[in-house]
């Protein structure tokens, strides 16, 4: 396993390591963000701003929709990372996209400065997610357009049942939770997109699974990514997550196992009125 630091309340290692799961989990979800750009509207030409961006790979995505006389910031709070995902940009050549540090509920934009503003697996990590949101609404254009996709770990599964995946299946909910996230966020950012005063609001699912490939090992690389994490919140011991590491990779070498990531709520809508008063959680 690999080292490196948790970055804030983040339950997943930041840093190099951090980067290295990114590139894998972009694997498993690029294609279904790819048309969830196209679905929602992202328009040529667009000035864009990714929320929690990470490695940059969806900020990467939005460069290539808008195309040059658009223009995409990513903003992440691991330092970081936010200079693995610079690197990466420079490397493909783009010169229309830009990353900064910054934190998603005090956004260092003007309001309105954006036609879209766009999240990947980022609310989920936060004890207020209303609070980004409302954040990602205010520095778009009235008329723009608030892209998320995020996630129901509900539904993980691995086929044929795996006792040692299910017990890692379980933990990591209970860290997340421990954490103040809610892994199961995505059936409610319907809800939420309205209560921070969208319009328009549609949503589409995506629920990536794999038999065989680098993607296939995602849970590995996140089992390896929490554990300085599971082992301070008193959740597993270090024996344990050393065995449930070994049976992961066993599953993910099985030809004949199938696993399957979180199902995907990808949920968009537009600015319309001033975002509405927040009256419950």
């Amino acid at each position: 396993m690999k080292s490196g630091s948790v970055v804030g309340g983040y339950m997943i290692r930041g840093g190099q390591a951090g980067k290295d799961r990114l590139d894998v989990l972009d694997l498993a979800y690029r294609d279904g963000t790819a048309e969830l750009l196209r679905r929602s509207g992202v328009a040529e030409s667009a000035r864009c701003v990714e929320v929690g961006a990470g490695g940059g790979h969806a900020s990467r995505q939005l460069a290539h929709a808008v195309g040059p006389l658009g223009r995409v910031v990513g903003v992440d709070i691991d330092p970081a990372i936010v200079d693995l995902a610079r690197r990466d940009a420079e490397a493909d050549g783009l010169d229309n996209v830009e990353f900064q540090t910054g934190d998603a509920v005090r956004l260092p934009f003007e309001d309105e400065h954006f036609d879209v503003a766009y999240a990947r697996l980022l609310l989920t990590h936060l004890p207020e997610p209303l609070d980004a949101l409302r954040e990602m609404v205010r520095v778009t254009r009235r008329g723009g357009l608030v892209v998320v996709e995020d996630l129901d770990w509900d539904g993980v599964f691995c086929h044929p049942p795996a006792a040692g995946f299910d017990r890692y299946r379980s933990i990591h909910a209970d860290l997340h939770r421990h954490r103040g996230g809610d892994p199961a966020i995505g059936p409610k950012l319907p809800g939420l997109f309205r209560r921070a005063g969208l319009t328009g609001i549609d949503l589409s699912l995506a629920h990536p699974a794999h038999v065989t490939g680098r993607a296939k090992t995602l849970h590995t690389l996140t089992l390896a990514n929490i554990a300085d994490a599971l082992l301070g919140a008193g959740l597993a011991e270090r024996d344990e997550i050393a065995a449930l590491h070994a049976e992961l990779e066993a599953l993910a070498a099985d030809p004949e196992t199938v696993i399957a990531q979180p199902r995907i709520f990808q949920v968009w809508g537009r600015r319309g009125a001033e975002p509405a008063e927040v009256t419950s959680r």
